[in-house]
């Protein structure tokens, strides 16, 4: 983009006229198109809208949040998302807090983890305790990759917790987000990595190799993780070396 600077005025080039008329335009498209009793047509008007990020185009996201059609609901969370805006914010994370319906629930969780923000900690904290095995994996999720030592402290015991979650999913998303090392953590992990079963969980098999490195290994742990060098998965077997390897570097 071209700018050229004269004396006392700031001249935009042709090219970011064009863009700055471009988007003027489908924001004003998408605003006569969300107007139409067709949800389709109200969908189409959220995508549209969701590919600029201004105040107008926020401003019908905010209203399309709740709109009479779940699928437009749902579009507008994901765009709104894209804004970093406190009112973008506080809009995603009132639905994450307060709807119901399923879909938009986990969409909306899903939005608000984008944020990272130290504000939505509690909504994530509420929901590791859902019924919903998705909603506590979002809850899991959308907690740890919150960037702040404070959380990362006070998340071991969530972590602890969502490690014994009945469903796999949810250990596996607590696996993968989590940073911190904890002699907690590692006496579950070591727990896991002895089980015969999770050799034919690769996924999880996996997840648990990646968390243990970094990890000064006892023994046991030790005689588990040199036994999957043979494993029939090459990724495993690379996973179970450089556990090894770095373990057996540590003092």
């Amino acid at each position: 983009m071209c700018v050229i600077f004269l004396p006392g005025i700031f001249v935009c080039s042709g090219d970011n006229l064009r863009e700055n008329e471009l988007r003027d335009s489908e924001i004003s498209i998408a605003e006569q198109e969300y107007k139409s009793s067709s949800w389709l047509e109200r969908l189409h008007a959220v995508q549209r809208a969701g590919k600029w990020i201004n105040a107008q185009s926020q401003a019908l996201l905010i209203n399309a949040v709740t709109d009479t059609h779940y699928r437009v609901r749902i579009e507008a969370v994901k765009e709104l998302s894209k804004f970093r805006s406190l009112q973008s914010f506080d809009v995603i994370k009132e639905t994450a807090d307060k709807e119901k319906y399923l879909p938009l629930r986990i969409a909306s969780l899903q939005a608000l983890a984008q944020f990272q923000n130290l504000k939505s900690a509690q909504t994530f904290i509420n929901s590791l305790t859902d019924a919903e095995w998705i909603i506590r994996e979002c809850g899991i999720i959308g907690l740890l990759d919150i960037p702040d030592p404070g959380i990362e402290k006070m998340s071991i015991q969530y972590i602890v917790d969502a490690l014994s979650d009945v469903n796999e999913s949810v250990r596996i998303a607590a696996l993968q987000h989590t940073r911190v090392r904890d002699e907690r953590i590692y006496l579950i992990l070591r727990a896991l990595i002895a089980d015969e079963s999770i050799l034919y969980k690769t996924t999880l098999l996996t997840a648990v190799l990646r968390s243990l490195n970094g990890y000064k290994l006892d023994d046991k742990a030790r005689k588990h993780v040199l036994a999957l060098i043979t494993h029939p998965n090459t990724e495993v077997r690379s996973l179970a070396y450089r556990c090894i390897m770095v373990s057996d570097y540590m003092k």
